[in-house]
């Protein structure tokens, strides 16, 4: 078996860590021989910027082009008859560019996200899972795609976790009653500032219980309250659209073979996150679940190995990359067999 390189890719940026997401794929596919175009974010305008200025800067325009601007520019180069395509963003761009490979039958290594849950069973340590999970839950404002996206808890240690992670807001997010403004993250956007707020106020309108935050932080028209919904309708927004903000559902559960069929129920995850310290209990949920990846009691951490490569399964993406995964991500495992 030969790596050989797959020819030209084409690199879409995202915007919630655009600089490092658009450069961590092109080393991989300039790693593996390739030649690379990239698209940076356009919501990301200064970053955008930034980076065409180092490329061009860096590389002669043959080896690795950066092309700035917005859908339009996106789309035409979707039309381009590239080898491969890498794209991070959400499920609906996934499938744009699934369509768009199609017309040329292009390879595609697709990083998408999802609704990443969390399940707490009690028997790991409630302040340290609190504090993981908030840390999961508010890193950029929640706007990153293997976030904790909502926890799953054993219904008898319910009490015990709210007040543990209610404390963990109190002494990471706010200053003397107040948001911290240096330690929160704004909505990238207006319209995803509205986006967040619509998801909660569908979910109060549908009778959860909204038991902490819920609104803008006064005077600031795209920084959200760490906010907490308790028993979302599972077919409400929050529960079904990925949330990108610093919003926590938390649903309950008390049997664990009707919690796994309501993970199971919804779109395979780019992450799971799991907190307990019952070897029986973790093996079930593995055994009953399926996502990109997973990490027992912390998080992330199967993010930033970069001996096991990193990537989702169906809703939430295709293909592997970090480290020598990404090489083979933008290689052709070409077979040669030779006959004397």
């Amino acid at each position: 078996m030969e790596y050989e390189a797959r020819g030209v890719c084409l690199v879409l940026g995202p915007w919630n860590v655009p600089f490092h997401l658009s450069v961590e794929p092109t080393v991989a596919a300039l790693a593996a021989g390739n030649t690379v175009i990239v698209k940076p974010n356009s919501l990301t305008p200064s970053t955008a910027q930034v980076l065409g200025e180092v490329i061009g800067e860096v590389f002669d325009e043959q080896l690795v082009a950066a092309f700035d601007g917005g859908d339009d520019v996106a789309n035409l180069l979707l039309d381009l008859p590239v080898d491969h395509i890498f794209v991070t963003g959400s499920p609906r761009v996934g499938k744009i560019v699934m369509a768009a490979a199609a017309r040329h039958l292009s390879t595609v290594t697709l990083e998408l996200g999802g609704k990443c849950p969390a399940i707490v069973d009690g028997t790991h340590d409630l302040a340290d899972t609190a504090r993981l999970v908030g840390e999961g839950r508010h890193v950029n404002g929640g706007q990153i795609c293997f976030a904790v996206d909502h926890v799953w808890v054993r219904r008898d240690v319910i009490d015990a976790f709210l007040g543990e992670y209610d404390s963990w807001i109190d002494a990471n997010l706010l200053v003397d009653g107040a948001v911290d403004q240096a330690a929160a993250t704004p909505i990238i956007d207006q319209r995803n500032a509205d986006r967040v707020l619509g998801l909660i106020e569908d979910a109060r309108a549908r009778g959860a219980r909204v038991v902490r935050g819920g609104r803008l932080v006064s005077g600031h028209p795209r920084l959200i309250e760490p906010t907490i919904i308790l028993d979302a309708p599972l077919d409400s927004r929050v529960m079904t659209e990925e949330i990108f903000g610093p919003v926590l559902p938390i649903q309950t559960f008390d049997d664990t073979t009707d919690l796994l069929f309501r993970v199971r129920e919804a779109p395979k995850p780019l992450a799971l996150y799991v907190f307990s310290d019952d070897d029986d209990f973790v093996s079930t949920v593995l055994a009953g679940t399926s996502s990109g990846g997973v990490t027992v009691n912390g998080f992330g951490t199967h993010v930033s190995e970069p001996k096991i490569g990193f990537g989702g399964v169906n809703n939430s993406g295709t293909g592997r990359y970090h480290g020598v995964w990404g090489y083979r991500e933008f290689s052709n495992p070409r077979a040669i067999v030779r006959h004397r």
